[in-house]
């Protein structure tokens, strides 16, 4: 369930109804459920006469994930910044993942003995 308190998008220097505005909605919306569960996401993207610059923070209680970027197509900038996010909660997951694997492990290993 997407929440819209957890999510804030904001677009300067785009068209009222822009096809960018819907893009990149829908894709904040998508890294957001990849996010942790207590999550708050903030997304800003500024068009400055041909320059686009963007960037994405979610802050969570697992800790802050953020990524900016510039171009001069909007669509890539977003793309780019939705990319170097989903590798840090890939890193992250994975390194949960296996802290609760050791978790589980030393558990067995003490009822093992037991």
């Amino acid at each position: 369930m997407i929440l819209r308190d957890d999510i804030r998008l904001e677009l300067k220097g785009f068209e009222a109804g822009s096809d960018f505005g819907g893009f990149a909605k829908g894709l904040v919306d998508d890294l957001y459920l990849d996010a942790p569960s207590d999550a708050s996401l903030t997304a800003s993207f500024t068009r400055f006469e041909d320059h686009v610059t963007g960037a994405i923070q979610i802050s969570s209680s697992q800790g802050v994930f953020s990524a900016t970027a510039g171009g001069v197509d909007a669509e890539e900038v977003a793309q780019k910044i939705v990319r170097r996010i989903r590798k840090q909660l890939i890193a992250w997951k994975q390194s949960r993942w296996e802290r609760n694997r050791a978790l589980i492990g030393s558990d067995e290993a003490r009822e093992s003995i037991t």
